[in-house]
């Protein structure tokens, strides 16, 4: 018995082949990161610990020989700035999403708020100036309202100590940090 999260996407109902794997994606754009912990600081333990990750495939259930052509992207000592935007790229950024992804019923009222800007899916997002410069100063009072939260709102996480969760109701995980 498969759990809901390996169900076949809408539309498909057969059972997964034998020796795979399916995940439900709901996105288009689907990518996954694993962490390789090697035996030892040796060429040899890392290509062991590296070697079953690169036999990993993920494909649409569709074509699964698409699989074949995958990238692998070894990103070991590699700075990888996560760092959203905090001015008016951030919605070119927003538009291009928007226009790759499909639209889920849950996301509805967010794209109506969007279209509202100018972004919608299938429609170039290049506003007008004066606009540019309105959402430019939009990004960077959310940045500012962002940035205070953390210095006045953030509660650490245990007693004493500088680890803290971005909001205030002291949630807590099962994670040990």
């Amino acid at each position: 018995m498969l759990s809901p999260r390996q169900l076949p996407p809408p539309g498909h109902d057969s059972e997964p082949l034998a020796g795979y794997l399916p995940v439900r994606a709901v996105t288009r754009g689907m990518f996954w990161l694993v962490r390789a912990i090697p035996a030892g600081d040796t060429q040899a333990g890392m290509d062991a610990a590296i070697g079953p990750l690169k036999q990993i495939r993920m494909y649409p259930l569709e074509d699964p020989g698409r699989g074949a052509g995958q990238r692998f992207i070894d990103a070991s000592g590699t700075v990888w700035d996560g760092i959203p935007r905090m001015d008016a790229s951030f919605y070119a950024v927003l538009a291009q999403m928007v226009s790759e992804e499909p639209v889920l019923a849950r996301d509805l009222a967010v794209m109506n708020m969007l279209r509202s800007l100018g972004i919608e899916p299938g429609q170039d997002f290049s506003p007008p100036p004066e606009v540019a410069a309105i959402l430019d100063d939009a990004a960077a009072e959310a940045k500012a309202f962002l940035i205070n939260q953390l210095v006045t709102a953030t509660v650490p996480f245990y007693d004493g100590g500088h680890w803290f969760l971005p909001d205030a109701t002291g949630l807590k995980t099962e994670f040990s940090y």
